[in-house]
């Protein structure tokens, strides 16, 4: 506890990460914000600045670039950006514009984390189901948004099945938390500082099969990696 304090503490100041949010306006105006409020909570516990931004809409890539990148200098004022939507950047369910969303993502140019709540599960049913996240939410709120360039869906919260309202999954706020830092802290590395980890394809296993794919150089397409 007291070197995570420490290391929070190290976090704070001018060079603390700062990390935008993307929030859904219903949420907020219907009082239904505690997983919001929450994922702000921990971000700021764990030294990070915290910009949220909303839409009116299902537009986000207007707030992206009003409020997250400097209009004169053309950077982003953050290092890591998380949607708590679980929407695509433009369009939300029932249209996507992807064109849109990744030119404006271009312009950001910061990890971008999509994490979702439940909508079409409460958490008791999520949790157990032998399925897991429904499909219609893995397809809407998973694959879509990823089409945008969004990575590491995260579960952070979870929904009553009394009051249909949101609640924060805490562990799980706290590890989408301390992704987007690492993500932040990343960014903000140059590029001799940063390692690079390869996975080889390798199955089945133990027969020999390492590296192995259908009518591809795996080895040479790794060293082309590694010298780009």
């Amino acid at each position: 506890m007291i070197l995570e304090k420490d290391a929070n503490e190290k976090l704070k100041g001018p060079n603390a990460p700062i990390v935008g949010l993307i929030l859904q306006r219903s949420h907020i105006v219907t009082g239904d914000e505690s997983h919001y409020v929450a994922v702000i909570m921990e971000l700021e516990a764990k030294g990070a600045k915290v910009i949220p931004i909303f839409a009116g809409g299902l537009d986000f890539s207007g707030p992206v670039e009003r409020y997250l990148i400097d209009p004169i200098m053309k950077k982003p004022f953050v290092h890591s950006v998380i949607s708590l939507t679980g929407f695509a950047l433009v369009g939300g369910p029932a249209r996507q514009d992807h064109p849109r969303a990744v030119e404006a993502l271009r312009k950001l140019d910061v990890p971008y984390i999509v994490a979702l709540p439940l909508v079409f599960q409460t958490t008791e049913e999520w949790l157990n189901s032998t399925l897991g996240l429904h499909p219609i939410q893995v397809a809407l709120q998973v694959a879509l948004p990823e089409l945008d360039g969004g990575m590491e869906p995260i579960v952070f919260a979870g929904r009553d099945p009394r009051t249909g309202k949101s609640h924060a999954l805490h562990k799980r706020v706290e590890q989408l938390c301390t992704r987007a830092i690492r993500w932040g802290e990343l960014k903000r590395k140059s590029k001799a500082e940063k390692k690079l980890a390869i996975t080889v394809f390798s199955f089945p296993p133990d027969k020999g099969n390492v590296g192995t794919a259908a009518y591809l150089n795996v080895f040479s397409s790794i060293y082309s990696v590694l010298k780009e």
